[in-house]
């Protein structure tokens, strides 16, 4: 399994169901020898209500426990100061070592904010009349997008950004702060601590958004295909 450009990290693992439900997912990452546990609240529905829900409550892009080994990343690469992350539906054009020493200004994140097009501000994602969401966040902050992001993992230990990612999974088990995915608990692991990144570098929406100039597409370092 391939996280990022430079290493690869393999791993295996194994899904256990606790009380009420409650999935954790024991993962040992091989290259490192790092072992950890994803408790993520992921409640084991019957087989009524699993037949019964939406199409996007079994879609395994939603369901999948090792989407979220990137908020990991620091334990899995121990020794290294930074990286550049990539999902698996990006694909790159060109050289992305320029990354490397780019400055971000003390932040921990560095991502295209998607404020300004057809995604979303804050209060699309998370659930603004929780006041563990109301009395924290500002509904009008810009989203950004996970799929190239340039990671200080030196900022991110400091900040303890994975220990704000299980604060966020802890008070969310039962699902009232935001629905599914790992943008919503990375847009709150992350907040405060992301610096924009020019939209040249990561176009996004290919596969659904055809309004996208060819030129764009064609001068961008990555492209990223978020539709079908």
């Amino acid at each position: 399994m391939e996280i990022a450009g430079h290493m690869d990290v393999y791993a295996s693992g194994a899904l256990y169901e606790g009380l009420r439900g409650t999935k954790t997912f024991v993962l040992a990452a091989h290259r490192h020898r790092v072992c950890f546990m994803l408790e993520l609240g992921l409640h084991s529905p019957s087989h009524t209500s699993r037949s019964n829900s939406p199409a996007i409550l079994r879609n395994p892009k939603y369901l999948s426990l090792l989407h979220h080994l990137r908020f990991y990343i620091p334990e899995i690469y121990p020794q290294l100061e930074n990286i550049v992350f990539l999902d698996d539906d990006a694909v790159v054009q060109k050289d992305l070592t320029p990354h490397f020493s780019l400055d971000l200004h003390g932040n921990v994140n560095r991502a295209v904010e998607t404020c300004l097009e057809a995604f979303h501000r804050y209060y699309k994602y998370l659930n603004f009349s929780n006041p563990l969401i109301s009395s924290k966040l500002d509904p009008q902050a810009c989203g950004w997008a996970f799929g190239m992001n340039v990671f200080d993992l030196i900022a991110w230990r400091k900040a303890n950004v994975t220990a704000r990612y299980h604060c966020r999974q802890e008070q969310n088990i039962e699902r009232t702060l935001w629905k599914l995915g790992t943008l919503p608990p990375g847009l709150l692991a992350f907040y405060g601590l992301t610096e924009p990144l020019d939209r040249r570098w990561h176009v996004l929406g290919l596969g659904y958004d055809v309004n996208i100039d060819n030129r764009l597409i064609e001068t961008a370092a990555v492209i990223h295909y978020m539709g079908t």
